[in-house]
């Protein structure tokens, strides 16, 4: 899982590059998904099967910086995914804070 928690990131950048901006986001948000999952089984934990990462980020007893990476980033779950949730176009700034949190949940998962 930490693998793959790594290559969604790096997916992400590469969709972020081409302008590809509401599946870089998909992507920023399954990256930190994965993370928080795996430090869910690493510390013993069972699988979720959920996809909001702030609630992940409290089995996995994150600190507070990373509750506000997740707030931001879980969203894009269903923002992505479904064309009722109320996503219009995603802006590059708004891209780019995503990228950075997902990046700070991996930098505290150590992935």
């Amino acid at each position: 899982m930490a693998a793959k928690s790594r290559r969604r990131l790096e997916t992400a950048e590469l969709n972020q590059d081409a302008e590809k901006l509401a599946y870089a986001a998909f992507l920023y948000q399954q990256a930190t998904e994965k993370a928080l999952k795996y430090i869910i089984l690493k510390n013993g934990g069972k699988l979720p099967k959920m996809h909001d990462c702030t609630a992940l980020a409290k089995l996995a007893q994150a600190p507070e910086n990373v509750f506000t990476s997740t707030e931001r980033i879980s969203p894009y779950y269903f923002k992505t995914r479904y064309p009722d949730a109320g996503m219009d176009e995603i802006s590059s700034e708004e891209l780019t804070l995503l990228k950075k949190a997902a990046e700070e949940v991996l930098q505290w998962t150590r992935l």
